[in-house]
């Protein structure tokens, strides 16, 4: 039973955004003192269950995953509660999702989505993905100096960020057209991405956007797998992060700004508007429903940000130093108080309790 401090283990269906959530959600099981492990499972066709008998198993994916992340280790006699995140729309196992005893969301904006979709409402529970903001916080001046050397970076300059698989879903294709009028300010834009899929095609297609003007100077790319200790490093060389996504199930690199002391811009419409507070950790703008098609020829549905909006708050921000690092100190209370792992895995273990075993 719960109360008698059993271990965890959190099953995480690959790399990327949900192993950051994983990581999170061990972090909080850890500072409560909670037995907790972490097993990535492989899409293949023998993955290993074996560390999760005994356990509470959560299960961190998509709904994309559920036949590793629920079916095939029920066969195996394993229970597994899914927490999913869906960013865009469901399209299968709503009957099998509605028989299970519950999942549990990331946001509202998930919960909308599997309604969407005809989950029931009372087989879903919503808890926030947290991070240690322990980790996830300011560093030293020296450090940032050093890694804007390292990376050939200006200290001279106001820097925006933009972190993701690929930049186009994270609203840079917008930021880019946003920022084209803005040219004659004193900023570099900085877009870390993935390699390959939709953050090389749909690169393509940005750098259109500021080729051959004045921004095209401005931009900077940095593409590839990185360490943590390298993205906490890159946010926090930025003074702004800018990301108005298309579509966002969470959003934590938003968080994860925020923890560092960033303003953070973002846009209505998706997830992201949950985690930030307009005027307060930065700006959130308006958007419209938006669909195109990725790099894999999907249509994806989702949101496009009020341009007009977007460069106003960019402007405010690139002017105005003092602003910025109000947000910012506002923005690391908020994190603080609202997505620490250790309040997001006290919030699991209190709603498991309804779920005790038999």
């Amino acid at each position: 039973m719960i109360s008698e401090k059993p271990s965890f283990t959190i099953l995480c269906s690959g790399f990327g955004s949900f192993y950051q959530q994983a990581l999170g959600l061990l972090a909080g099981f850890k500072k409560l003192n909670f037995r907790a492990e972490l097993e990535v499972l492989v899409k293949k066709e023998r993955e290993d269950y074996s560390k999760c008998k005994g356990n509470w198993v959560i299960g961190i994916g998509s709904w994309r995953d559920w036949e590793i992340l629920y079916q095939k280790p029920k066969k195996l006699g394993i229970e597994v509660f899914p927490w999913l995140v869906s960013d865009d729309k469901v399209l299968k196992y709503v009957e099998e999702i509605n028989k299970a005893k519950v999942i549990f969301v990331t946001s509202n904006f998930c919960k909308n989505t599997f309604l969407k979709a005809g989950v029931k409402k009372e087989k879903m529970e919503l808890i926030y993905e947290g991070i240690d903001t322990h980790f996830w916080k300011p560093i030293s001046k020296n450090k940032i100096e050093r890694m804007k050397k390292l990376l050939n970076l200006p200290n001279d300059k106001v820097i925006l960020l933009t972190i993701g698989g690929d930049a186009t879903s994270k609203g840079a294709q917008e930021t880019l057209r946003a920022l084209k009028s803005l040219s004659h300010l004193n900023f570099l834009y900085v877009l870390k991405t993935m390699v390959g899929g939709d953050a090389f095609f749909e690169g393509e297609k940005e750098e259109r956007i500021y080729s051959g003007n004045p921004l095209e100077k401005k931009v900077r790319y940095f593409m590839g797998n990185f360490s943590n200790e390298f993205i906490l490093s890159l946010i926090n060389l930025c003074d702004i992060y800018v990301a108005p996504s298309r579509h966002e199930g969470f959003g934590l690199p938003h968080v994860q700004a925020m923890a560092c002391k960033k303003p953070v811009i973002t846009c209505k419409g998706t997830a992201a508007e949950e985690t930030s507070i307009d005027g307060v950790t930065g700006f959130v703008v308006s958007s419209r429903p938006f669909h195109w098609k990725n790099a894999k020829g999907y249509l994806v549905d989702g949101v496009r940000a009020n341009i007009s909006e977007l460069k106003l708050a960019i402007e405010k921000l690139v002017k105005n130093k003092r602003l910025r690092e109000k947000m910012g100190e506002d923005a690391r209370r908020h994190v603080v108080k609202n997505f620490e792992a250790k309040e997001t895995a006290k919030n699991f273990i209190e709603k498991l309790k309804k779920y005790e075993r038999d």
